[in-house]
């Protein structure tokens, strides 16, 4: 089944502004159990975010509700109005053009919703296809499995399993030559053209991290990021941010388990909003801040150049002035109020590896899936 990005902006009534940050705050701190809304009753949910938005005071204080979903938007209003509705009545009503009873009804919420959607210009998705409900249940499969490789007939499941390692190993595949690769001409000439200057004089910056942003971080095995970049002024800018994702959107569609050698992130979205004044970034990404930011400067450095060397306060040297970009991220970073994966402590390739492996198991064929699993090198994706 297809997966799907939701990306829904609505103004907020200004005198509901602190009524509602504490309801998304009661959520945010128990997302599970709280007594409002729970997304695990939502079964086609693989993530979700609240954030009010407060980036643009002419524009107001707004709400962004977010999700990463399997389906299409009808039938997920309507099963977020039967699962969770009642819980988001409260929130919708704090904000402008909101109908009492909207939350209940799909129809109406798909309706409502339509009006704020916004489409993302590119969308990567790291194990396609696969539903929130395989994940769960490959997970669940893999540990039954672990369980009985510690059980009484361990020696027999072994001799089973062994029968589905495959006779020799995979032959490594041959590296292939990327235009834009960091150093390349291909590579120089898009940062070029993005306003990046390799050299560039940097001023020292002090990484400075809201509260709010930390409260959130690392309470599960997973992180989620927003970021509402400012881009600068001018036809130019505008311009090239368009083009760049036109083949942003391509390499995302195609990449499968890795975006630009990154493997931990299991969602990601770019949005231009605001009439194409701001860039909203999104992601799901396993471990800390620190860690996925690294990985981006080491193997993505021409893409993130590309993508917001047109924004304002972007190191001018690019986002391999490591410190200056940190910093940057920091500065545009919003934080979530309330933020829910339906597989906290899997990783990318912990999903991957379950999906290969129980798939494996059910067609009765060869897989590296079934040999990862009986070495013991189940982290990994080769």
């Amino acid at each position: 089944m297809e997966q799907n990005a939701l990306t829904v902006i609505v103004p907020i009534r200004s005198e509901q502004v602190r009524t509602l940050r504490g309801i998304l705050d009661e959520i945010g701190n128990d997302v599970e159990r709280n007594g409002r809304v729970r997304f695990r009753e939502s079964p086609s949910t693989h993530f979700a975010r609240w954030v009010i938005l407060e980036h643009d005071a002419a524009r107001g204080p707004r709400l962004l509700f977010s999700s990463n979903h399997d389906g299409d938007l009808s039938g997920y209003t309507h099963e977020l109005a039967q699962t969770v509705g009642a819980g988001m009545e409260p929130i919708w009503s704090a904000c402008r053009g909101y109908t009492p009873g909207t939350a209940t009804d799909g129809g109406r919420l798909a309706e409502f919703f339509s009006r704020h959607v916004l489409p993302a210009r590119a969308f990567y998705v790291a194990c396609r296809g696969a539903t929130v409900t395989e994940f769960l249940e490959s997970a669940r499969r893999r540990e039954e499995l672990n369980a009985r490789l510690d059980g009484p007939d361990a020696g027999k499941l072994t001799a089973e399993l062994s029968l589905l390692v495959p006779a020799t190993p995979p032959p490594g595949s041959a590296p292939v030559a990327d235009p834009a690769a960091p150093g390349s001409l291909g590579s120089r000439v898009v940062e070029w053209l993005a306003g990046i200057r390799e050299g560039a004089p940097s001023a020292a910056r002090h990484t400075t991290v809201q509260e709010e942003l930390i409260q959130i971080e690392d309470r599960v095995g997973q992180n989620q990021m927003t970021v509402v970049s400012p881009i600068k002024a001018g036809l130019w800018p505008r311009l090239f941010t368009q083009l760049v994702f036109l083949l942003v959107a391509g390499q995302a569609r195609r990449a499968q388990g890795t975006l630009s050698g990154i493997t931990t992130i299991h969602f990601a979205r770019w949005v231009l909003i605001d009439d194409g004044q701001y860039l909203l970034f999104e992601s799901n990404y396993d471990g800390s801040w620190e860690n996925y930011i690294d990985d981006f400067v080491d193997f993505a450095s021409t893409g993130m150049n590309a993508i917001w060397g047109t924004a304002v306060d972007f190191p001018p040297a690019g986002c391999r002035d490591i410190e200056g970009f940190k910093a940057i991220i920091r500065r545009y970073q919003r934080p979530a109020q309330v933020f829910y994966s339906a597989y906290p402590n899997s990783t990318v390739r912990n999903n991957l590896n379950d999906l290969e492996l129980v798939r494996a198991l059910a067609q009765h064929r060869p897989s590296e899936g079934v040999r990862r699993f009986l070495t013991g090198t189940y982290g990994s994706v080769t």
